[in-house]
């Protein structure tokens, strides 16, 4: 029983129909009988392990702990665990605001870099200076942030 048990990884389950009886009295004449009984969840409930190089990644790049638990279809502290054994702590609540601000942060500059120069370009195609070109939008209402939308 031991050898199998351990060395070639059965579980108590598989160990008590080859002797056909019940996992209980298996697991029971294992502890008499000195044998340590293994809770590595290897074996019939061994935990699925093909997300987790997926949600690390996801994770680290930002996102948060709910939306991947709905991707990956798993419960959250299936996720909460692929993070903690591959070595990440789930965010705290804080953390997870902060890097909601940073990226927020991050976004609005990359938007911004690509409008830099926009006004210029278009004054220019239209043939008018920049002046001229906020005027006529500030005539209608119009800010440059409305022509984002």
């Amino acid at each position: 029983m031991r050898d199998r048990h351990h060395t070639q990884g059965h579980t108590v389950t598989k160990i008590a129909e080859a002797w056909k009886v019940t996992p209980t009295a298996m697991s029971t004449a294992m502890r008499a009988a000195g044998i340590t009984i293994r809770t590595d969840l290897r074996g019939v409930n061994a935990r699925d392990t093909s997300f987790d190089e997926l949600i690390v990644r996801d994770y680290l790049a930002g996102d948060p702990l709910l939306p991947l638990v709905d991707r990956y279809g798993m419960e959250q502290r299936a996720v909460e665990y692929a993070l903690r054994v591959s070595g990440h702590k789930p965010r705290t609540k804080t953390e997870a605001a902060a890097l909601r601000r940073q990226q927020t942060v991050a976004a609005d500059a990359a938007r911004y870099a690509l409008r830099e120069g926009a006004l210029a370009r278009v004054a220019e195609k239209a043939g008018v200076d920049e002046a001229t070109l906020r005027a006529a939008l500030d005539a209608e209402g119009l800010l440059l942030h409305d022509l984002d939308q």
